[in-house]
């Protein structure tokens, strides 16, 4: 039994190319990584630091930014960790 091969399936959880036949494989639509609110009902904005979406209720703006979290404002600012050497 031969199994179909479908890239157009969205919903997979890794995004990026198809290992099979190399086609694209995007989301339907962007969301806000902590509230899932769409980009077709409020703007997003991608965060500096992880890119990750976040709107402007989720998001974090400091230092002239819009960052998802806390932590990636502090990354921003201080600095990672792993750079001290």
């Amino acid at each position: 039994m031969a199994s179909t091969h479908q890239c157009t399936t969205f919903g997979e959880p890794a995004l990026g190319a198809c290992g099979r036949c190399g086609s694209l494989r995007l989301p339907m639509e962007l969301e806000c990584v902590s509230c899932k609110t769409g980009d077709q009902d409020e703007r997003l904005n991608k965060c500096p630091i992880c890119f990750k979406w976040t709107c402007g209720s989720c998001g974090i703006g400091q230092y002239g930014r819009i960052f998802c979290t806390q932590k990636c404002a502090d990354v921003f600012f201080f600095g990672d960790e792993d750079d001290e050497e």
